[in-house]
């Protein structure tokens, strides 16, 4: 059996994201509202059915985070598309957020230096 699913890498986050195929972007800007409106700490789930694409939404919210942090070591061609994508979206830096994606099912751990 061929598999025809995109791998969620962050290349394919910020090209999916650009691209904007499954009409998400404006979902992941209101998130990142949301989250500029929290005042607390607080956890947040996401919830959905295996391949409903809740991998690629959280990268994308990494993206723009990482685009937002001036800390952040994201590359200058990276964070030029993401800011782009972000003003298409009329969507500005609210705050400045450090990052950690971490996936529960890799066999080992591995940090991403944003």
């Amino acid at each position: 059996m061929i598999n025809f699913s995109t791998k969620p890498t962050n290349e394919n986050a910020l090209k999916m994201f650009a691209i904007d195929g499954v009409e998400r972007s404006h979902d992941i800007a209101r998130f990142v509202n949301l989250l500029d409106a929290i005042d607390n700490e607080c956890t947040i789930a996401l919830n959905g059915d295996w391949g409903s694409g809740k991998t690629f939404f959280v990268k994308q919210v990494k993206l723009i985070l990482d685009a937002c942090n001036p800390q952040s070591n994201m590359d200058i061609r990276t964070k030029k598309e993401v800011t782009q994508i972000m003003q298409s979206l009329e969507l500005e830096c609210g705050a400045s957020y450090a990052t950690v994606y971490y996936d529960a099912w890799a066999k080992k751990l591995m940090l991403e230096a944003h």
